[in-house]
């Protein structure tokens, strides 16, 4: 087998699932002793921590940038360093990714899909899914799998390897110091989502559904993790419909599994999901989850078993099942215990093996 460097692109500026995702990899390849590298968002998130663990990391200013001009200096770069693998975790690392194997059609293209969408495909976006110079697909979930294939990607070059959760992180933990540190009040239950505030993620379903509960009941917080561009809107909203003593905006936290550990029930009420990574922590953290028939969180859940599933924007039947599981604590228990050992299928070294295994087959093949 030919030796082989991996050189990574993800452009993404903050670090959320699809950059932890990319620090992961290429940590376990630094440690595996593969060379790797990763082209970067200038003055990004991800940057930084790469940096931090000693893997080389290549930046671009995020905006304005020549793509002819920097594939040819990241031509350069993997002449040098000997990255002959170039894995492009984003869209604009997959534009990038093509330019390259167009300047040098001996390296070798990879492209993670994360993310699924119901829009039409122009031209260009079906170029881009059916170019030959694209060696592998990876699709995070059954539903971008499904996706691919749609657009007229060949089977043979689509595998699907899931996201994968770091299990020593993500756990179940002590939560009182994380209570006291953002001033959450007692309650008997407390319900809780994870996401950025945006209009895919619909947290106003998961509020809808919150204030037909505050009818039935007063012995539950909802704690919402994450900000974005609608969280104006999602507080009048919260206003508007008077329940700000049943819902707690923490904006950005860092100590996710205090947060999920916390709950007892987890919800991720979004119109699709790539695969939904937020859902299988939560369930690592041995909570409880529900999700919206949005695409590739359906992997995770078997339904009654290791969670629940409620049709996209419908906040009647969120409602039922919420307070289904704080009626029913045997069943919120074992919903929470089963999906916690599904969990246990997404460990972060056995999805990274998966990835070693699929450049190994490629170093084949040069």
């Amino acid at each position: 087998m030919k030796q082989y460097g991996v050189l990574h692109i993800d452009l993404g500026k903050s670090f959320r699932g699809g950059q932890r995702q990319v620090f992961y990899l290429a940590r376990f390849l630094k440690e595996n002793g593969i060379t790797t590298g990763c082209v970067v968002a200038s003055g990004g998130e991800l940057e930084k921590r790469l940096a931090g663990i000693g893997v080389s990391t290549f930046p671009i200013n995020y905006r304005g940038y020549d793509i002819v001009g920097e594939s040819r200096r990241i031509r350069r770069i993997c002449a040098e360093m000997g990255y002959n693998i170039v894995h492009a975790h984003d869209s604009h690392g997959h534009n990038i990714a093509l330019t390259l194997a167009f300047i040098d059609s001996a390296i070798r293209v990879v492209v993670t899909r994360r993310v699924i969408s119901s829009k039409p495909k122009n031209v260009v976006s079906r170029f881009k899914y059916n170019s030959k110079s694209v060696t592998l697909f990876i699709a995070v979930s059954t539903a971008v799998e499904r996706e691919l294939l749609d657009l007229g990607v060949p089977d043979r070059r689509v595998v699907h390897i899931p996201s994968g959760v770091d299990l020593h992180y993500f756990r179940s933990v002590e939560t009182d110091g994380f209570r006291t540190s953002y001033g959450i009040p007692d309650s008997k239950f407390y319900i809780g989502t994870a996401s950025a505030l945006d209009d895919n993620k619909d947290i106003d379903t998961l509020i809808n559904a919150i204030s037909k509960l505050s009818y039935d009941r007063d012995d539950f917080i909802l704690l919402v993790a994450g900000d974005g561009s609608r969280r104006t809107e999602v507080e009048k909203l919260i206003d508007f419909i008077e329940v700000g003593k049943r819902v707690k905006m923490l904006g950005h936290i860092d100590k996710m599994p205090e947060f999920y550990s916390l709950l007892d029930v987890f919800v991720l009420s979004s119109r699709s999901e790539g695969l939904g990574t937020s859902l299988i922590e939560a369930g690592a953290c041995d909570t409880a989850p529900v999700v919206s028939e949005c695409g590739g969180p359906l992997d995770f859940i078997e339904e009654g078993r290791t969670g629940f599933v409620f049709p996209v924007e419908d906040d009647e039947k969120l409602y039922r099942i919420i307070g289904s599981l704080l009626d029913e604590e045997q069943l919120r228990k074992t919903v929470a215990t089963n999906a916690a050992k599904r969990a246990s299928e997404y460990g972060i070294d056995v999805v990274c093996r998966e990835v070693v295994e699929q450049y190994n087959r490629i170093a084949l093949q040069m």
